[in-house]
């Protein structure tokens, strides 16, 4: 069985990922919030900062477009 953990937008964001896989982990995958990037202007810098490799090293990060 597998295990999938849900984002939660606001909530659930880099900084929670890595507490919950650092305490409990046993997730397969951990899925991001719904990223926007805006017309010209791209992710924002808490988007940016959610889907950076460094951020979520050791664990499945799922980003969603």
């Amino acid at each position: 069985m597998e295990i999938y953990f849900a984002p939660m937008e606001g909530i659930t964001g880099y900084i929670f990922r890595r507490a919950h896989s650092e305490c409990f982990g046993a997730v397969d995958a951990y899925y991001m919030p719904f990223l926007t990037p805006k017309p010209g202007k791209g992710l924002t810098g808490r988007e940016s900062n959610d889907v950076l490799p460094k951020h979520n090293e050791g664990m499945r990060a799922v980003p969603r477009f």
